[in-house]
């Protein structure tokens, strides 16, 4: 390990547990003791503090050949180490960088790399989060974002969902437009259904925006889930004008309801 800033009478890991996947499916993922390798003079050691589970990480195990960001990767081979929301601290710095990336800075992943043109994300083709420990150079470093010492490690690691959502309305070029008329959410039922439709009934209530949304048809398989968001929603999204239709697909004709 090359010389470079850690905090006094810290001993560095050499080894790390690390949840592995090597194939598709969830026979192939294994708990695995790695080792960390060499610091380089322009890398940074990190301790991965928290890590939410994505419906991508799901979708990672299950068929990582069907996953754009893995084609063409070994992942038999050099396996995936899955895991991209999350939040770290800088536990060691390299020479080169070590005013750059004090050590006890605590950070959350932007895992996109997007100056990268060969679909290089965190999580991906970068071993993510599903560790203890790891290593990252300057590839990674680009796309850390400090937080403050007040903002909780399992908070900072569940900010991927609801920016998600508030770039979906307030980004120009997003999904969203402002003369749509109609909006589906799928899934409706989950943590990310219910945060679109409160960012939805917020913008209309609140921003005076999305005026020309007439109709949100929400759709989940779970009736329990669906009747519960019917509940909690259509009183408040006819008060402002928008009829909401929840629809299971699988007990409904779809298509009937589109329409």
């Amino acid at each position: 390990m090359t010389s470079g800033s850690t905090s006094p009478g810290v001993r560095l890991p050499a080894e790390t547990w690390a949840i592995v996947q090597r194939g598709p499916g969830l026979n192939s993922v294994f708990l695995e003791k790695m080792r960390l390798g060499n610091l380089g003079r322009r890398a940074i050691m990190v301790r991965m503090d928290r890590s939410a589970i994505c419906t991508s990480d799901i979708k990672n195990i299950i068929n990582p050949d069907s996953r754009d960001r893995l084609y063409a990767y070994d992942t038999e081979g050099t396996g995936i180490i899955n895991g991209h929301e999350g939040t770290v601290t800088v536990i060691a710095a390299g020479d080169e960088v070590r005013e750059k990336f004090p050590v006890g800075r605590r950070y959350i992943v932007q895992a996109d790399l997007r100056k990268y043109t060969n679909l290089q994300a965190v999580g991906y083709r970068i071993w993510g989060l599903f560790r203890g420990y790891g290593i990252w150079g300057p590839v990674v470093q680009d796309y850390l974002v400090p937080i403050s010492e007040n903002v909780g490690y399992s908070a900072a690691a569940l900010v991927e969902g609801p920016t998600c959502v508030y770039a979906s309305y307030n980004v120009e070029g997003a999904a969203i437009r402002s003369d749509d008329k109609t909006l589906c959410l799928s899934g409706c039922g989950g943590p990310m259904g219910n945060m679109h439709i409160e960012e939805i009934l917020f913008q209309r209530s609140k921003r005076g925006k999305l005026h020309s949304l007439k109709t949100i048809i929400a759709t989940d398989t779970n009736r329990d889930r669906l009747d519960a968001f019917n509940n909690r929603y259509a009183s408040t999204a006819d008060d402002l004008g928008i009829k909401l239709v929840c629809v299971n697909p699988v007990e409904e004709d779809f298509g009937a309801a589109l329409r």
